[in-house]
This record gives structure tokens, C-alpha cells and sequence, in this order.
């Protein structure tokens, strides 16, 4: 069984905070013995999603897998906001939808990071 580490756990907290969503961890199943088998696993859909540390999906994003990974999964997501009833759920909590791309969401996490520095800066906050 594979112990949840920190950054996965903070992970968790993170996901279910942005998405508004209460995901808990599951024990694994006893044939997933490591992350990248657990890997493998979610890019053949046999589970839905994980949270990998990082570390052991670096390699995804460097072959180029993780993209298409993304990609798969934003033309889902999008083809789910299209129903009305995902729509209705969706506003009557306080959620505006909004169809993007990969791309687009690129965009706003450089500009965010950005805006974050120069806040930093602005605020004599330096790394240590």
C-alpha cells in the first residue's frame, strides 16, 4: 500500500479547495505496488485521476504525455460544461463557467505567478 506523502496530501487539500470538491484518498489496490504503476493506470483509465508527487510525473511532462493528458481531459470537461444541468449546478453555487484551453489556463498561471512576484517585491518579501 503506498503511504501518502506531504505534497500529496497538500495536493489533496488543494484540489478540493480549487475545484470545490471533497476528494479523499482511497487505498490503493493490491496490485499498484508504486507510483509510476498508479501512473500508468490513470492514462489508461482505469482510475479516473491521482496525485502524483511531482517527482515521479516529471517524465510524463517531458515526454510530452502530460500535454496530452491535459488535452484529453479539457475537450471532457468542456463537453460536460455544455449541459445545461452541469451549467445550472454549477451557477446555483456560485460558479461561472467558462470553456478555455490548455493554453489559456498557460496564460493566466504565468501572469498570476507574475503578478504574485512583482507583489513580492512590492512588499519587500524576499526568497530565504
Amino acid at each position: 500500500m503506498l503511504v501518502p506523502e506531504r505534497d500529496e496530501l497538500a495536493g489533496n487539500a488543494l484540489f478540493n479547495a480549487a475545484a470545490g470538491a471533497m476528494v479523499g484518498r482511497k487505498p490503493c489496490p493490491d496490485y499498484l505496488a508504486s507510483i509510476p504503476e498508479a501512473i500508468i493506470e490513470t492514462m489508461t483509465g482505469r482510475i479516473h485521476f491521482m496525485i502524483a508527487p511531482f517527482g515521479s510525473s516529471a517524465g510524463l511532462v517531458r515526454d510530452g504525455k502530460l500535454r496530452a493528458i491535459v488535452n484529453k481531459l479539457n475537450r471532457e470537461i468542456a463537453r460536460a460544461l455544455k449541459h445545461a444541468e452541469v451549467e445550472a449546478r454549477l451557477l446555483a453555487v456560485g460558479i461561472e463557467p467558462a470553456i478555455s484551453s490548455p493554453e489559456g489556463l498557460d496564460k493566466i498561471v504565468v501572469d498570476q505567478l507574475k503578478e504574485a512576484r512583482d507583489l513580492a517585491r512590492q512588499a519587500g518579501i524576499k526568497p530565504e
